[in-house]
């Protein structure tokens, strides 16, 4: 990773109650969206817009440019 566009240790460490991936995930897979959470250092989540079969979609905002995008979050797979 080459830049750094925002930081947080706000929610760092606090269980989300979930039952896989750590707890990030629950029962079917799928992530457990955290209000302000960042995403790759650069993606600040602000809430969950839709879901699907194949995971959640996420209005984030982008702060390297200063925008709102969607961000869809895949299941992760049963193995």
């Amino acid at each position: 990773m080459k830049q750094v566009w925002f930081f947080t240790v706000d929610k760092v460490g606090k269980p989300r109650g979930g039952y896989n991936n750590n707890s990030y995930d629950d029962e079917n897979n799928n992530y457990i969206p955290v209000r302000k959470e960042q995403l790759n250092y650069r993606y600040e989540v602000q809430k969950m817009i839709g879901e699907g079969g194949q995971g959640l979609v996420l209005q984030c905002r982008d702060h390297k440019t200063k925008t709102l995008v969607a961000v869809k979050m895949l299941s992760l797979p049963l193995w």
